[in-house]
């Protein structure tokens, strides 16, 4: 039965909202979920945070979700679905695919990946949503620079588990994300900016794309 602080999936079934504010640790039966530290996992090394431009100093290792079974991207399509009935349906191009689809495609393809995680309770999101995420000139400019932009929302566990991995304490939130000497990192975090012209000034610095 659905109480009303549920999530519905795709299938008609529902589950428990996840709550932003509460404590940041991962039900280990969660899925998906993060690794844990001493995993083997070859893949630990691939997302990086960019801690200098000139990568003398090893950058912190940001590690990618490990799903215990295959997951569709649900999460995704509801967060889409949820985001058009609110705003309509002018946006960027939703990445369909989960996380670590959207940061080996954009590896495969040598792109940016511009990740924003959505907060709909948080004071200045719709101002960001209204300003930004729908306003055309930002949109021409994830088109015209080939850009990826993959979203989810923290009341869903991806949602959830990304931010935090990427360590987020201030919204609107947004990761971009590079290839650098072989390795995905962020090279620009986008964090409490609800205008566009700023935002689209730190993505030109962070991408070299004017």
């Amino acid at each position: 039965m659905n109480t009303g602080d549920d999530v519905v999936d795709g299938c008609g079934e529902s589950r428990p909202r996840i709550d932003p504010h509460m404590d940041l640790q991962i039900d280990p039966q969660m899925n998906p979920q993060l690794p844990e530290p001493e995993s083997d996992d070859p893949h630990n090394e691939d997302i990086a945070y960019e801690d200098s431009d000139d990568y003398e100093d090893e950058p912190l290792v940001v590690k990618p979700i490990i799903y215990t079974v295959l997951v569709p991207p649900g999460d995704v399509n509801l967060f889409r679905t949820d985001f058009q009935l609110k705003y309509g349906s002018t946006h960027p191009e939703f990445f369909v695919g989960n996380y670590n689809e959207a940061i080996d495609a954009a590896k495969r393809d040598f792109r940016f990946l511009l990740a924003y995680i959505h907060w709909d309770s948080h004071e200045e999101t719709e101002k960001f949503c209204q300003s930004v995420l729908i306003n055309q000139k930002f949109i021409d400019y994830l088109t015209e620079h080939n850009i990826i932009f993959w979203s989810s929302a923290v009341i869903y566990p991806e949602g959830f588990v990304v931010r935090q991995q990427l360590e987020v304490t201030t919204y609107p939130f947004m990761a971009l994300i590079s290839m650098r000497k072989s390795r995905m990192v962020v090279v620009r975090r986008l964090e409490g900016i609800t205008l566009l012209k700023p935002l689209i000034a730190q993505l030109r610095d962070g991408s070299g794309k004017g």
